[in-house]
């Protein structure tokens, strides 16, 4: 969505600044969704159902250890891993990682991304913007084009009739 939001926003459709504000909102807000899924749902699923996908009490202890001493550099890696990101968001809650520091690695991690993404789609709506003004150009020539061969076809069959008949 951020890719589209910075090509419409070069397209003039969207304000720029506010769509980068909008994303890094909504971003953040998932972001904290999914930390709130795993600091609170932690214990109810996988207390159920941790022994089927491989998380024990030993494995939760592991993880917490890790937070504790790499917090900032995990959750940055996830941050920036499009994709499984989610992964490492719900982890950080599972850990108990204190919310201050989540949202401000979290923020660390958005505004890159988030401007990365917003610049790709900015560029694609600029250069669309180039090459349409080349396709209506050359949309009008191939018109005129169009229009000259068949006037040409039209004139070249009327003096063909026109000699047959004087023949």
């Amino acid at each position: 969505m951020t890719v589209i939001a910075g090509f419409l926003a070069a397209q003039g459709m969207m304000n720029v600044y506010l769509v980068c504000l909008i994303v890094m909102a909504g971003d953040l807000v998932g972001d904290v969704l999914y930390y709130a899924l795993g600091r609170w749902g932690r214990m109810g699923i996988l207390d159920k159902w941790g022994k089927y996908i491989g998380f024990s009490s030993a494995k939760i202890k592991e993880l917490e250890d890790h937070f504790v001493n790499h917090s900032g550099k995990t959750l940055l890696i996830g941050k920036l891993a499009h994709g499984i990101g989610a992964v490492f968001l719900t982890a950080a809650g599972l850990s108990k990682m204190p919310f201050g520091k989540f949202i401000f690695y979290n923020v660390i991690g958005t505004i890159p991304k988030s401007l990365v993404l917003l610049l790709v789609g900015f560029y694609f709506g600029s250069a669309y913007a180039r090459i349409n003004k080349y396709f209506d150009w050359l949309a009008l020539s191939m018109f005129i084009l169009a229009v000259a061969f068949l006037v040409i076809y039209l004139l070249i069959l009327k003096f063909s009739k026109k000699i047959e008949r004087d023949l």
